[in-house]
């Protein structure tokens, strides 16, 4: 009975140090055991301060992100409305020219004015244009703006401070019929033209219109301050 109790004993020394567990039994068990439930508790809270931290970062990229493509968007529809852009859409096209025909001897100065374009009638033609609802308008590729300027300089036309001779092409984008129309009213400005065959215009499904070539500089224009 000594002798097996004796191995007994032995036997579980033995399963205790190649298990590496302490010698001094349940005491030192129990301790090693609560040690490493709190490390563990303590690695999970880490763990989850960590993914909140993750959660909160992938939020804000998103809301940065979607932030910024507001913004884009905004951008580049203030660029479109401001004509720095190039646009496209339907709307007309339509050109002007000096008149083909000859002029007869000893017509009036004020007679012989009217076979020839002038910078008058090409604004009259945007004014038009803009009154049937035309969003975008160009002129030999020249893209209209606030600050765009329209003068005759000559046998040519200065627009946007570049020299162009007839003929003169008009490009707007809006409802082809509604812009159509409004040119083809009586006493309107076809009815001016046509009879010299100085104007000829079409309907288009799509216009392409450049954006303005530089950068508007406002010298003396500010924003107001409220209550000035």
């Amino acid at each position: 009975m000594g002798m097996l109790l004796a191995l007994a004993l032995k036997t579980q020394l033995s399963i205790r140090r190649s298990a590496g567990l302490p010698s001094n039994r349940l005491p030192a068990l129990a301790a090693a055991f609560r040690e490493q439930r709190d490390e563990n508790e303590n690695l999970k809270k880490t763990i989850e301060k960590q993914q909140l931290k993750m959660s909160k970062l992938q939020k804000s990229i998103t809301e940065g992100s979607s932030q910024a493509s507001v913004l884009k968007d905004e951008m580049q529809s203030l660029q479109l409305l401001a004509g720095l852009t190039p646009a496209e859409g339907p709307g007309v096209i339509v050109t002007l020219r000096d008149s083909p025909r000859k002029i007869p001897a000893n017509t009036p100065p004020e007679v012989a004015d009217l076979y020839i374009v002038h910078d008058s009638e090409i604004w009259r033609l945007i004014s038009e244009l803009r009154s049937a609802g035309a969003e975008v308008i160009s002129v030999n590729d020249q893209r209209i703006i606030t600050t765009t300027a329209i003068r005759c300089v000559g046998p040519t036309i200065l627009i946007n401070e570049k020299r162009f001779a007839p003929p003169f092409e008009v490009r707007a984008i809006g409802q082809p019929d509604t812009l159509y129309g409004a040119l083809k009213l009586p006493g309107g400005i076809n009815d001016d033209f046509d009879p010299f065959g100085m104007i000829s215009m079409r309907k288009v499904n799509r216009v392409f219109v450049p954006g303005y070539p530089g950068v508007p500089i406002l010298k003396y224009a500010k924003i107001a301050t409220e209550g000035e």
